[in-house]
């Protein structure tokens, strides 16, 4: 049994992998995070390893681990990959990115993919047939983008994200959600057009806290996939320890 760790910005995401297979998931605030590791041993008493994917290595992880013989695994700029990787600076891709990569390219292999992960920020990453890793785009996220308006004005309110606004804002309130939420759609459609006119037969996968949000105001064929990046880390995992 395998725990897998996706430790974001602003979440952590457990998965539980027996036989191969993800049978268990939950999602805290990173803030909440007290406890939760004897939690999921006392509820998994048969974890043997714990792999982690940790976007800020902030999160001290071995204090927080049972006194137990477990092997680690650890997602760095050294582990093996099984796609190649065209990034110039590999040692600043996010943990999170080459896990999703990672989980992206297993599920849909020989395919040009577009991978979309909507949380604090929204990243795009784009991989050949040929499992090339061509790099990507990194934006704000909805909260991220909501904050900074409120944080550097003198009197924008601080909102939170709403599935109902118009497309063209009659209050303050409604001009701020539609030029965020609006903004990242129409960003996101853009992105999504221009890859499947080079690429017609290209899957578009969105993950991330705000996948669910976002994607049904996409007017796109796209998979969501809430479990990515575990997925990810957990392919990554058994390539390595082959």
């Amino acid at each position: 049994m395998l725990l897998a760790l996706d430790l974001g910005n602003t979440n952590i995401k457990s998965g539980i992998f027996s036989s191969g297979k993800l049978t268990h998931t939950e999602t805290l605030r990173i803030t909440e995070n007290k406890g939760f590791i004897n939690n999921i041993f006392n509820k998994f008493q048969d974890i043997k390893t714990v792999a982690i994917c940790d976007v800020s290595e902030k999160f001290y992880l071995k204090s927080f681990l049972p006194e137990k013989n477990i092997e680690l695994f650890l997602i760095d700029n050294k582990t093996k990959l099984f796609f190649k990787n065209n990034y110039r600076t590999p040692e600043t891709l996010g943990k999170d990115r080459m896990a999703a990569v990672a989980g992206a390219i297993a599920k849909f292999p020989q395919t040009p993919l577009l991978i979309i992960d909507a949380g604090t920020a929204i990243t795009f990453d784009f991989v050949s047939k040929e499992r090339l890793f061509l790099g990507g785009n990194i934006s704000p996220g909805i909260n991220l983008r909501l904050k900074a308006l409120h944080s550097f004005t003198g009197k924008l309110p601080l909102l939170e994200k709403k599935e109902n606004f118009p497309d063209i804002g009659c209050s303050t309130d409604e001009a701020i959600l539609s030029g965020v939420i609006g903004g990242i759609i129409k960003e996101i459609e853009g992105i999504i057009l221009a890859f499947r006119q080079q690429n017609p037969d290209s899957k578009v996968i969105f993950t991330g806290g705000d996948a669910n949000f976002l994607h049904r105001f996409i007017k796109n064929d796209i998979f969501v996939l809430p479990n990515l990046v575990l997925e990810g880390i957990y392919e990554l995992y058994k390539f390595n320890r082959k």
